[in-house]
Protein backbone atom coordinates (compact mmCIF):
# COMPACT_ATOMS: atom_id res chain seq x y z
CA UNK A 1 0.00 0.00 0.00
CA UNK A 2 0.98 3.60 -0.41
CA UNK A 3 -0.67 8.10 0.89
CA UNK A 4 -2.88 13.16 2.53
CA UNK A 5 -4.93 17.52 3.43
CA UNK A 6 -4.76 22.14 4.25
CA UNK A 7 -4.07 25.53 4.68
CA UNK A 8 -6.06 28.57 5.62
CA UNK A 9 -5.92 32.33 5.18
CA UNK A 10 -6.50 35.16 7.61
CA UNK A 11 -3.67 34.26 9.98
CA UNK A 12 -2.57 37.87 10.33
CA UNK A 13 -2.96 40.06 13.43
CA UNK A 14 -4.58 43.18 11.98
CA UNK A 15 -4.63 45.34 15.08
CA UNK A 16 -1.16 46.74 14.39
CA UNK A 17 -0.57 49.60 11.94
CA UNK A 18 2.78 48.29 10.70
CA UNK A 19 3.27 48.11 6.89
CA UNK A 20 3.34 44.30 7.08
CA UNK A 21 0.01 44.10 8.87
CA UNK A 22 -1.56 46.71 6.61
CA UNK A 23 -0.48 44.62 3.64
CA UNK A 24 -1.93 41.54 5.31
CA UNK A 25 -5.18 43.40 5.91
CA UNK A 26 -5.38 44.33 2.23
CA UNK A 27 -4.78 40.67 1.35
CA UNK A 28 -7.63 39.46 3.57
CA UNK A 29 -9.92 42.09 2.06
CA UNK A 30 -8.89 40.98 -1.44
CA UNK A 31 -9.47 37.30 -0.65
CA UNK A 32 -12.85 38.10 0.85
CA UNK A 33 -13.81 40.24 -2.12
CA UNK A 34 -12.77 37.58 -4.60
CA UNK A 35 -14.25 34.57 -2.84
CA UNK A 36 -17.33 36.00 -1.17
CA UNK A 37 -18.93 38.60 -3.45
CA UNK A 38 -22.67 38.79 -2.74
CA UNK A 39 -24.98 36.73 -4.91
CA UNK A 40 -28.19 38.77 -4.96
CA UNK A 41 -29.61 42.27 -5.38
CA UNK A 42 -27.62 45.10 -6.90
CA UNK A 43 -24.41 43.10 -6.57
CA UNK A 44 -25.57 40.41 -8.99
CA UNK A 45 -22.99 41.53 -11.59
CA UNK A 46 -20.16 41.21 -9.08
CA UNK A 47 -21.38 37.73 -8.17
CA UNK A 48 -20.60 36.46 -11.65
CA UNK A 49 -17.31 38.28 -12.12
CA UNK A 50 -14.66 35.91 -13.35
CA UNK A 51 -11.29 35.54 -11.68
CA UNK A 52 -8.42 37.43 -13.29
CA UNK A 53 -4.97 35.91 -13.59
CA UNK A 54 -3.64 38.44 -11.07
CA UNK A 55 -6.28 37.43 -8.54
CA UNK A 56 -5.53 33.74 -9.02
CA UNK A 57 -1.78 34.34 -8.62
CA UNK A 58 -2.28 36.39 -5.45
CA UNK A 59 -4.62 33.84 -3.89
CA UNK A 60 -2.20 31.02 -4.72
CA UNK A 61 0.76 32.95 -3.29
CA UNK A 62 -1.16 33.56 -0.05
CA UNK A 63 -2.16 29.94 0.37
CA UNK A 64 -5.90 29.98 -0.09
CA UNK A 65 -6.89 26.30 0.40
CA UNK A 66 -6.55 24.20 -2.74
CA UNK A 67 -10.12 22.87 -2.52
CA UNK A 68 -11.49 26.43 -2.17
CA UNK A 69 -9.54 27.54 -5.22
CA UNK A 70 -10.96 24.66 -7.27
CA UNK A 71 -14.54 25.40 -6.18
CA UNK A 72 -14.28 29.11 -7.03
CA UNK A 73 -12.65 28.51 -10.42
CA UNK A 74 -15.31 25.99 -11.37
CA UNK A 75 -18.16 28.16 -10.08
CA UNK A 76 -16.97 31.54 -11.31
CA UNK A 77 -14.77 30.82 -14.30
CA UNK A 78 -11.68 32.66 -15.48
CA UNK A 79 -11.38 36.13 -17.00
CA UNK A 80 -8.30 35.06 -18.95
CA UNK A 81 -7.52 32.38 -21.49
CA UNK A 82 -5.31 29.79 -19.76
CA UNK A 83 -2.54 28.05 -21.62
CA UNK A 84 0.17 25.53 -20.69
CA UNK A 85 2.66 28.31 -19.87
CA UNK A 86 0.24 29.87 -17.36
CA UNK A 87 -0.45 26.49 -15.77
CA UNK A 88 3.29 25.82 -15.43
CA UNK A 89 3.79 29.29 -13.90
CA UNK A 90 1.03 28.74 -11.34
CA UNK A 91 2.46 25.32 -10.53
CA UNK A 92 5.87 26.90 -9.86
CA UNK A 93 4.20 29.46 -7.57
CA UNK A 94 2.68 26.71 -5.46
CA UNK A 95 -0.74 26.06 -6.97
CA UNK A 96 -2.12 22.75 -5.74
CA UNK A 97 -3.25 19.83 -7.89
CA UNK A 98 -6.96 20.68 -7.48
CA UNK A 99 -6.38 24.27 -8.61
CA UNK A 100 -4.33 23.16 -11.60
CA UNK A 101 -6.88 20.54 -12.60
CA UNK A 102 -9.67 23.14 -12.46
CA UNK A 103 -7.70 25.51 -14.69
CA UNK A 104 -6.81 22.73 -17.11
CA UNK A 105 -10.51 21.87 -17.22
CA UNK A 106 -11.32 25.22 -18.86
CA UNK A 107 -8.50 25.14 -21.37
CA UNK A 108 -9.70 25.53 -24.95
CA UNK A 109 -10.39 22.07 -26.37
CA UNK A 110 -7.60 22.14 -28.95
CA UNK A 111 -5.10 23.35 -26.36
CA UNK A 112 -6.25 20.68 -23.90
CA UNK A 113 -5.72 17.94 -26.46
CA UNK A 114 -2.17 19.16 -27.04
CA UNK A 115 -1.47 19.90 -23.40
CA UNK A 116 0.20 16.56 -22.72
CA UNK A 117 2.87 17.45 -25.28
CA UNK A 118 3.66 20.81 -23.70
CA UNK A 119 5.05 19.60 -20.37
CA UNK A 120 7.63 17.05 -19.29
CA UNK A 121 7.94 13.99 -21.48
CA UNK A 122 6.68 10.61 -20.32
CA UNK A 123 10.24 9.52 -19.56
CA UNK A 124 10.85 12.66 -17.46
CA UNK A 125 7.51 12.20 -15.68
CA UNK A 126 8.29 8.59 -14.84
CA UNK A 127 11.71 9.64 -13.55
CA UNK A 128 10.04 12.21 -11.28
CA UNK A 129 7.79 9.50 -9.85
CA UNK A 130 10.77 7.24 -9.24
CA UNK A 131 12.68 10.02 -7.44
CA UNK A 132 9.68 10.91 -5.27
CA UNK A 133 9.20 7.29 -4.21
CA UNK A 134 12.90 6.77 -3.56
CA UNK A 135 13.12 9.97 -1.48
CA UNK A 136 10.25 8.76 0.74
CA UNK A 137 11.49 5.18 0.89
CA UNK A 138 11.57 5.02 4.72
CA UNK A 139 8.23 5.76 6.44
CA UNK A 140 8.17 4.84 10.13
CA UNK A 141 5.30 5.49 12.52
CA UNK A 142 3.40 4.28 15.57
CA UNK A 143 -0.22 3.23 15.05
CA UNK A 144 -2.52 2.97 18.05
CA UNK A 145 -5.92 1.33 17.69
CA UNK A 146 -8.57 1.73 20.36
CA UNK A 147 -11.26 -0.88 19.70
CA UNK A 148 -14.08 -0.65 22.23
CA UNK A 149 -16.10 -3.06 20.09
CA UNK A 150 -13.72 -5.87 21.09
CA UNK A 151 -12.27 -4.34 24.30
CA UNK A 152 -8.89 -4.29 22.62
CA UNK A 153 -6.04 -1.79 22.35
CA UNK A 154 -3.32 -2.36 19.77
CA UNK A 155 -0.09 -0.36 19.62
CA UNK A 156 2.00 -1.10 16.55
CA UNK A 157 5.48 0.24 15.80
CA UNK A 158 5.97 0.07 12.04
CA UNK A 159 9.25 0.37 10.13
CA UNK A 160 8.51 0.38 6.41
CA UNK A 161 10.66 0.95 3.34
CA UNK A 162 10.07 1.09 -0.41
CA UNK A 163 12.85 -0.20 -2.66
CA UNK A 164 13.60 -1.61 -6.11
CA UNK A 165 11.51 1.09 -7.78
CA UNK A 166 11.56 0.42 -11.52
CA UNK A 167 9.44 2.31 -14.05
CA UNK A 168 9.45 1.57 -17.78
CA UNK A 169 8.22 4.50 -19.94
CA UNK A 170 7.84 2.18 -22.93
CA UNK A 171 5.21 0.03 -21.18
CA UNK A 172 4.10 2.48 -18.46
CA UNK A 173 4.68 -0.28 -15.89
CA UNK A 174 5.82 0.45 -12.33
CA UNK A 175 7.35 -2.20 -10.10
CA UNK A 176 8.36 -1.65 -6.48
CA UNK A 177 8.93 -3.64 -3.31
CA UNK A 178 7.50 -2.60 0.04
CA UNK A 179 9.17 -4.16 3.08
CA UNK A 180 7.89 -3.65 6.61
CA UNK A 181 8.54 -4.90 10.11
CA UNK A 182 6.26 -4.29 13.04
CA UNK A 183 6.15 -4.97 16.74
CA UNK A 184 2.58 -5.13 17.99
CA UNK A 185 1.40 -4.99 21.59
CA UNK A 186 -2.12 -6.31 22.14
CA UNK A 187 -4.15 -5.50 25.26
CA UNK A 188 -7.32 -7.58 25.43
CA UNK A 189 -9.43 -7.30 28.58
CA UNK A 190 -6.34 -6.23 30.51
CA UNK A 191 -4.12 -9.06 29.24
CA UNK A 192 -1.07 -8.01 27.20
CA UNK A 193 0.76 -9.91 24.47
CA UNK A 194 3.37 -8.96 21.88
CA UNK A 195 3.60 -10.13 18.26
CA UNK A 196 6.20 -9.51 15.58
CA UNK A 197 5.33 -9.32 11.90
CA UNK A 198 7.39 -8.95 8.75
CA UNK A 199 6.09 -8.55 5.22
CA UNK A 200 7.45 -8.11 1.74
CA UNK A 201 5.04 -6.98 -0.97
CA UNK A 202 6.02 -6.69 -4.62
CA UNK A 203 3.72 -4.26 -6.46
CA UNK A 204 3.33 -4.18 -10.24
CA UNK A 205 0.88 -2.14 -12.32
CA UNK A 206 0.57 -0.05 -15.47
CA UNK A 207 -0.29 3.65 -15.39
CA UNK A 208 -2.54 2.90 -18.38
CA UNK A 209 -4.94 1.33 -15.87
CA UNK A 210 -4.91 4.15 -13.31
CA UNK A 211 -8.27 5.91 -13.37
CA UNK A 212 -8.32 7.81 -10.08
CA UNK A 213 -5.83 9.13 -7.54
CA UNK A 214 -6.87 9.68 -3.93
CA UNK A 215 -4.96 11.14 -1.00
CA UNK A 216 -5.67 11.04 2.74
CA UNK A 217 -4.05 10.68 6.13
CA UNK A 218 -3.46 7.11 7.19
CA UNK A 219 -5.42 7.59 10.43
CA UNK A 220 -8.40 9.00 8.52
CA UNK A 221 -8.28 6.06 6.12
CA UNK A 222 -8.59 3.50 8.91
CA UNK A 223 -11.20 5.48 10.83
CA UNK A 224 -13.35 5.56 7.68
CA UNK A 225 -12.92 1.81 7.33
CA UNK A 226 -13.98 1.23 10.95
CA UNK A 227 -17.10 3.33 10.37
CA UNK A 228 -17.92 1.43 7.17
CA UNK A 229 -17.64 -1.85 9.10
CA UNK A 230 -20.19 -0.57 11.62
CA UNK A 231 -17.74 0.28 14.42
CA UNK A 232 -17.48 4.11 14.45
CA UNK A 233 -16.25 4.08 18.06
CA UNK A 234 -13.15 2.14 16.99
CA UNK A 235 -10.34 4.58 16.16
CA UNK A 236 -6.73 4.69 15.04
CA UNK A 237 -4.15 7.40 15.60
CA UNK A 238 -0.88 7.53 13.66
CA UNK A 239 2.20 9.42 14.84
CA UNK A 240 3.89 11.08 13.13
CA UNK A 241 1.21 11.74 10.53
CA UNK A 242 1.56 9.76 7.32
CA UNK A 243 -0.20 10.46 4.01
CA UNK A 244 -1.42 7.77 1.61
CA UNK A 245 -1.67 8.18 -2.16
CA UNK A 246 -4.13 5.69 -3.66
CA UNK A 247 -3.94 4.92 -7.39
CA UNK A 248 -7.09 3.00 -8.27
CA UNK A 249 -9.00 1.44 -11.17
CA UNK A 250 -12.53 0.22 -11.81
CA UNK A 251 -11.25 -3.32 -12.36
CA UNK A 252 -8.46 -5.35 -10.69
CA UNK A 253 -5.23 -3.90 -12.09
CA UNK A 254 -2.64 -3.91 -9.29
CA UNK A 255 -0.74 -7.18 -8.89
CA UNK A 256 0.60 -7.96 -5.40
CA UNK A 257 3.00 -10.74 -4.46
CA UNK A 258 2.86 -10.78 -0.66
CA UNK A 259 5.04 -12.74 1.75
CA UNK A 260 4.09 -12.34 5.42
CA UNK A 261 5.84 -13.81 8.46
CA UNK A 262 4.48 -13.84 12.00
CA UNK A 263 7.07 -14.49 14.70
CA UNK A 264 9.03 -17.67 13.98
CA UNK A 265 6.36 -19.22 11.77
CA UNK A 266 7.05 -20.03 8.10
CA UNK A 267 6.14 -17.20 5.72
CA UNK A 268 2.71 -17.16 4.16
CA UNK A 269 2.84 -16.32 0.45
CA UNK A 270 -0.16 -14.96 -1.41
CA UNK A 271 -0.72 -13.44 -4.85
CA UNK A 272 -3.62 -11.10 -5.50
CA UNK A 273 -4.83 -8.49 -7.99
CA UNK A 274 -6.70 -5.52 -6.53
CA UNK A 275 -8.50 -2.37 -7.65
CA UNK A 276 -6.35 -0.08 -5.52
CA UNK A 277 -2.82 0.18 -4.18
CA UNK A 278 -1.14 2.71 -1.91
CA UNK A 279 2.09 4.59 -1.41
CA UNK A 280 3.03 6.21 1.90
CA UNK A 281 4.58 9.66 2.31
CA UNK A 282 5.94 11.47 5.33
CA UNK A 283 4.55 14.90 4.37
CA UNK A 284 1.51 16.26 2.57
CA UNK A 285 3.41 18.44 0.09
CA UNK A 286 5.31 15.47 -1.33
CA UNK A 287 2.13 13.38 -1.43
CA UNK A 288 0.39 16.13 -3.42
CA UNK A 289 3.32 16.30 -5.80
CA UNK A 290 3.15 12.53 -6.25
CA UNK A 291 -0.55 12.78 -7.14
CA UNK A 292 0.26 15.46 -9.72
CA UNK A 293 3.02 13.54 -11.52
CA UNK A 294 1.15 10.22 -11.32
CA UNK A 295 -1.87 11.88 -12.86
CA UNK A 296 0.32 13.17 -15.69
CA UNK A 297 1.81 9.72 -16.18
CA UNK A 298 -1.67 8.20 -16.43
CA UNK A 299 -2.68 10.94 -18.87
CA UNK A 300 0.30 10.35 -21.15
CA UNK A 301 0.05 6.58 -20.94
CA UNK A 302 -3.63 6.71 -21.88
CA UNK A 303 -3.00 8.74 -25.00
CA UNK A 304 -3.04 12.32 -23.72
CA UNK A 305 -6.64 12.50 -22.47
CA UNK A 306 -6.14 14.66 -19.41
CA UNK A 307 -9.46 13.64 -17.91
CA UNK A 308 -8.41 10.00 -17.63
CA UNK A 309 -7.03 10.37 -14.11
CA UNK A 310 -8.78 12.44 -11.48
CA UNK A 311 -8.40 13.06 -7.79
CA UNK A 312 -10.92 12.28 -5.10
Amino acid sequence: MAEGELMETGRFALCSHSPLNLAAARLVVLASAVLFWPHTGVSQKAAIQKLTLTQVEELVSHRVPDSTMRTEIQRRGLAFAPNPAIVDSLRAKGAGPLTLAAIEGVLPKITANKFADSGPSLAATMLSIQHLLEEQHQVNRVRTQNLPSSRTTIRETVRASLSDVLIDPATCILHATNTSESSTKWSVNGTDSVSHFASRVEITFSFKDVEELGIEKEGDYWNHRFAELGHPSDTMTVLPSVFIVHPSASKPAFFMHNSTTMGNQPPEVKDSTTKVTSFYFRDEATANRAVEVMRRAATLCRGGNRNSATQN
